[in-house]
């Protein structure tokens, strides 16, 4: 016998209703005290089965372009990128710094920027342009902070197909 408390089926009959009668109170108390907490098991299954509350969805955020990681904290806006035999210079106001990688996987990290590549050693953001600077057939772009970008005759038209020349 452990504090009162016997283990395994009672010898003899007079101790079942006594069992009985204790599961059944223990039972009855334990629904009374569900029902005061909880409303009830209607309440409990409304409320499983209601729609969850209407919550305003935040805006969605897109993730930075993998290559603006790449970048020195600090760095500034990104203005465009050109290519340096097996290093990608990137540009921005009065700074540029050199980052081991092809052209084109820096291009293909910047997808969600607006851009586009102008040359086939230079990419350009679109809000970086100042000016243009023809001399004969050659064009250039002039962005902010001065850097002058050669346009190939391909980028030339891509400019003008996507309204850069206007």
């Amino acid at each position: 016998m452990m504090s009162g408390f016997r283990f395994g089926w009672p010898s003899d009959q007079g101790a079942v209703p006594v069992l009985y009668g204790q599961v059944l109170l223990i039972g009855v108390l334990a629904n009374w005290l569900f029902h005061v907490m909880f409303g009830g098991a209607a309440a409990v299954v409304e409320a499983m089965a209601a729609p969850p509350p209407e919550t305003s969805t935040p805006p969605e955020i897109k993730p930075e372009p993998a290559f603006l990681a790449r970048l020195p904290t600090g760095f500034g806006s990104l203005l465009a990128l050109g290519g340096e035999d097996h290093y990608v210079r990137a540009y921005a106001q009065g700074r540029d710094t050199l980052i081991l990688m092809r052209l084109r996987d820096a291009i293909a990290e910047l997808e969600d920027v607006d851009g586009v590549q102008v040359h086939r050693s230079w990419w350009v953001a679109r809000d970086a342009v100042q000016g243009l600077e023809r001399d004969g057939r050659n064009l250039r772009l002039i962005l902010r902070g001065g850097t002058k970008v050669p346009v190939s005759r391909d980028g030339a038209k891509l400019l003008a197909a996507q309204g850069w020349l206007e």
